[in-house]
């Protein structure tokens, strides 16, 4: 028993280490570039990858939430071929987002295309390898391919050239690392024949409408990019970068447990509904304790680093609003993971998607008449505020649909009649 209590917490702890590593990854480089590029180099670094990660919505976060849920429920080398079919969705979707890229290539909003276009294709075979090996519990491998890409981005940025793009040295190991794993995962599984791709249209419309509801749950937060540049510059717009990396690495161990226990919620939700409630409701304890130690972790290394770094860029007390306002919004935002969960388990992305749409045409209306207003840093801030509004009201539609499918409907929707 005892062995398996300390196997458990190992897996946990692996869980937890593995996919905190995009936000430590990103962290690193963010330091790096702001260190050896400065400040400006780092507002174009933010702002171009912002609207990478929104495109990516559409090209890998969708397909690696299908593989969370789908992977779990097969066995043997139709694991694989689980994988092998949504990469005939994913294809037509990631050249769509090239040719975007590229076609806003010559305005203001973006700053470097081709390295983006490197990072889109390379981050989005990355993001589905790692979720498969996160669908199987297998973190030792994947860690080890976090460590070595990780490893290889600081090197290129520190001792390359000036000249060469920090993008370029973000993307590079990404493509290296995708070029390997899809064709790996191609040759194993080749026994698949075409006849049983007769699927791929519904596996198209998941894929779609789980990236569209990823994109409209994030795209709150990736938005900030461009409006900051567009409403304070690039010396505020590297600070955004600056703290949405240091939250992003030390709460992605909240995102981390979800990831953790998806699986474990997808297996009993195959058994009896005792079953899945008790899964769940062990998985939302758990969170919001942790939830609360990683909020006073943040507060408290904030205020120990926050005047060392902040004051480069802003006022410190502009630079302390901004943390405690980005703040709030990632710990509300992460409280909706227990109820996104168990609608994910369920296959209910469109009811997730039209809930998120609301919530992000909502916020994208303020942020865009504030915008039009042009008053500085106070529009900013505002838009931060309704933000953290907009989030909050995003949270309480989840928890009470999540609910109403869960108890058959005894649930009545209250804020939005028209999802009935």
């Amino acid at each position: 028993m005892l062995q398996g209590i300390l196997r458990n917490n190992k897996q946990v702890l692996l869980a937890l280490i593995v996919t905190a590593m995009p936000g430590i990854q990103r962290t690193l480089l963010v330091l790096i570039i702001q260190f050896r590029f400065g400040l400006q180099a780092l507002g174009q670094f933010t702002n171009d990858v912002s609207i990478i990660s929104m495109i990516m919505h559409f090209t890998a976060i969708g397909w690696a939430s299908l593989i969370l849920v789908r992977v779990p429920a097969t066995e043997g080398l139709d694991r694989l071929f689980v994988i092998r079919r949504l990469l005939h969705c994913i294809y037509p979707v990631l050249a769509i987002g090239v040719v975007t890229i590229l076609a806003f290539g010559f305005s203001p909003w973006v700053f470097q295309p081709w390295p983006m276009v490197c990072v889109l294709i390379g981050w989005t075979g990355y993001q589905l390898i790692r979720h498969f090996f996160v669908s199987l519990r297998d973190y030792v491998p994947l860690l080890f391919i976090d460590l070595l890409s990780t490893g290889c981005m600081a090197a290129l940025l520190l001792f390359l050239s000036r000249s060469v793009s920090p993008m370029f040295s973000f993307g590079a190991p990404l493509m290296t690392v995708t070029a390997v794993g899809w064709a790996y995962l191609i040759y194993k599984s080749r026994p698949f024949n075409d006849g049983r791709g007769l699927e791929v249209i519904n596996d198209l419309k998941s894929g779609i409408e789980l990236g569209m509801t990823n994109f409209f749950s994030d795209g709150m937060i990736l938005l900030l990019g461009p409006i900051t540049n567009f409403l304070v510059g690039t010396g505020h717009t590297g600070l955004i970068g600056l703290v949405m990396s240091f939250l992003g690495a030390t709460l992605l161990f909240p995102r981390a447990l979800a990831m953790y226990h998806l699986p474990e919620l997808v297996r009993a939700n195959k058994q009896t509904p005792a079953d899945f409630s008790e899964a769940f409701h062990f998985f939302r304890r758990i969170l919001f304790k942790l939830l609360m130690i990683t909020g006073v972790g943040v507060l408290l290394v904030g205020t120990i680093g926050g005047p060392l770094v902040f004051t480069e860029a802003t006022s410190l007390n502009e630079a302390w609003a901004i943390f405690l306002l980005l703040l709030a919004i990632t710990l509300v935002n992460q409280t909706g993971l227990p109820d996104s969960s168990r609608l994910m388990v369920k296959e209910q992305s469109h009811l997730m998607m039209r809930i998120n749409a609301i919530a992000f045409f909502t916020f994208a209306l303020f942020a865009i008449i504030l915008s039009w207003l042009d008053a500085g840093l106070t529009s900013l801030l505002l838009i931060l505020i309704g933000q953290l509004a907009v989030t909050t009201w995003r949270v309480l539609l989840l928890n009470i649909y999540a609910r109403r499918l869960h108890y058959g409907g005894q649930v009545e929707p209250v804020y939005m009649p028209a999802l009935r």
